[in-house]
């Protein structure tokens, strides 16, 4: 702890963690550290898998570039792994833990067996003595995880890991980029040698690519669309795993709500005059200010994994189940086991939380109007939905300047809020029409929301999925989410499949979220456990909607579960329609 502390103490650099103060006790070396509010990439790359090619530049070329700050002090951190790669509120990395750094002379080689297994260097495994060159190879599997979803030479056993690490077996997917391969090889030539300098790396043509200057931090749960406003940019020369069409919109302002302002009011009075547009499936676009991007998109471990056509724009997998199928095995597996029982007034501690697993999205406000034209909805960053009852989807950002129209075949098309196509001006309309219901009766105040750099790349999760009990609002989110609003004590819970964590959230707005294996072993109260019975059963639900193919609203069943707290029972009456709702922030 006293070498951790006294080489940290001294380190600036935009890209590491400050370290501002530090004092002990008899017990405790206590050390006050720089917020990171966002987490680190280890909780990203947990809820997206691989990244685009963009995203990876990002974020090793600001490692790169801490670390080579490291290194010209002579410091080798040692433990470069995701989780150690933490994300300020700017989606700026920032490396910490320096509890295996250390510090080296010329020509010294340091023999301690030390770090991650999936991020070993073999020289270490060796005992052969290792100094700088254990970041770099580091610095690889890092971009190789970032790239392809998994690391280099991860496998289910620990001696079988690190035989490939001292063997070099990996293998890199044939249709990757050709620079970020080369540059991988480089990172991971198994003699120390060989490897590259990070003054050398960070001039490698796979850096000279496409990259963000700033990222959105809906990044942290869906890719996001890029485009080439050189303002936020570096130097823009595409890669060919994203081809950019298209100019950026101008951005404007909007409103963050704040408090609730009354429940009661009906809905507002949509114009009869106003049908749905029915859009040809292979109508041509509108000259209109619009942002068309084909972008290929990473190589996620389960094989969902979107598409592009020759039209342009993003494709939803035809069939995919936006990750029920993991859920349903992960609810099932927690609520098949015999969990500890907590009393109602016994909540799981503070230390027992999970705040790193909390949601970046959930739905916030929603209003039902799918007896004419569809349901709409606000997300917690004040970004505004409908999904229709044609099963297109329209998304205002929080901003109010872009809108993403998703057609029935999964395109994504991008355009201004001032300047949308002929035929997407009723469907505006109506969004405008959702956005003054939720804005004038769901909140009283609100304050303006700051633009910041990047948030014009933002791919918002889109509603997929939704239906009503008796006794619940079952929403299903793009992005994998699940949300589950009770009526009857205004609980909502979300529960995340790729972070393996439900979230409960009550009237008061207080969020309490917990990984499933940790209610599993440190048990849950009694209505705790009836909500996620009753969300097997939502999920069962929505999955057999999944085999139709079609998204929107699920069909009724014969039965319709309710809720208590015991267990879920089924009722033939179906619930009473709830025209909208507001969940705190």
């Amino acid at each position: 702890m006293a070498q951790e502390v006294s080489i940290h103490r001294n380190l600036r650099h935009e890209n590491v963690v400050r370290l501002f103060s530090f004092f002990e006790d008899s017990k405790n070396v206590y050390i006050t550290l720089e917020l990171c509010a966002r987490r680190s990439l280890m909780e990203l790359h947990k809820r997206r898998k691989a990244v685009t090619d963009p995203e990876a530049r990002y974020f090793t070329m600001q490692v790169c570039k801490a670390v080579d700050y490291l290194h010209d002090k002579r410091i080798i951190h040692r433990d470069l792994k995701l989780g150690n790669l933490f994300l300020n509120e700017e989606m700026m990395v920032k490396i910490g833990d320096f509890g295996l750094a250390t510090t080296v002379d010329e020509g010294e080689r340091k023999k301690t067996l030390c770090g991650t297994p999936n991020y070993i260097a073999p020289e270490v495994l060796e005992k052969r003595g290792h100094s700088f060159e254990v970041d770099v190879w580091a610095i690889g599997c890092i971009l190789y995880t970032l790239l392809f979803g998994k690391p280099p030479f991860e496998t289910e056993s620990l001696k079988d890991t690190y035989a490939r690490i001292k063997s070099n077996h990996y293998r890199i997917p044939t249709d990757a980029p050709p620079e970020s391969g080369a540059l991988i090889r480089w990172f991971l030539a198994p003699e120390p040698s060989h490897r590259p300098s990070i003054k050398k790396a960070i001039d490698h043509a796979y850096f000279h690519g496409f990259t963000p200057r700033r990222l959105p931090v809906s990044c942290l749960s869906m890719p996001p669309k890029f485009n080439m406003d050189t303002s936020i940019m570096q130097p823009p020369i595409p890669t060919p795993k994203s081809t950019v069409i298209g100019a950026s919109p101008q951005r404007g302002s909007g409103w963050q709500p704040t408090s609730i302002h009354n429940q009661g009011h009906p809905m507002a009075s949509i114009p009869e005059h106003i049908p749905m547009a029915h859009k040809a499936h292979n109508a041509a676009p509108s000259t209109s200010s619009t942002v068309s991007l084909q972008i290929h998109p990473p190589r996620p471990l389960s094989q969902q994994s979107s598409t592009a056509n020759s039209l342009g724009g993003r494709i939803a997998p035809s069939g995919a189940d936006f990750h029920l199928g993991e859920m349903h095995h992960q609810v099932l597996q927690l609520i098949n086991h015999k969990i500890p029982e907590r009393p109602e007034t016994i909540m799981l501690s503070e230390d027992e939380q999970s705040p790193e697993a909390v949601p970046v999205f959930w739905i916030a406000k929603w209003v039902d109007y799918s007896d004419k034209y569809g349901i709409g909805y606000t997300l917690c960053d004040n970004s505004v939905g409908v999904l229709f009852n044609d099963n297109t989807k329209l998304v205002l950002d929080e901003m109010g300047t872009q809108l993403t129209y998703t057609e029935k075949n999964g395109i994504e098309l991008y355009y201004n809020m001032n300047d949308p196509p002929q035929e997407l001006h009723k469907k505006v309309t109506l969004l405008n029409y959702f956005r003054s219901y939720m804005n004038e009766h769901l909140i009283k105040a609100g304050q303006l929301v700051q633009r910041r750099d990047g948030d014009e790349m933002a791919r918002l999760p889109v509603l997929q999925f939704w239906f009503r009990t008796k006794s619940a609002m079952v929403l299903h989110l793009t992005n994998g989410t699940l949300q589950i609003n009770f009526f009857h004590d205004h609980i909502k819970m979300v529960i995340c499949p790729l972070m393996q964590a439900v979230t409960f959230i009550d009237q008061d707005g207080a969020v309490r979220t917990y990984k499933l294996i940790d209610l599993q072993r440190n048990g849950c109260s009694k209505s705790q456990l009836a909500r996620l019975r009753y969300a097997s059963t939502m999920i069962d639900r929505l999955l057999k909607q999944c085999g139709t193919g079609q998204g929107g609203r699920v069909l009724p069943l014969n039965s319709n579960p309710s809720f208590n707290f015991n267990q879920p029972s089924t009722s033939n009456l179906p619930g009473t329609p709830m025209q909208a709702q507001f969940v705190p922030r």
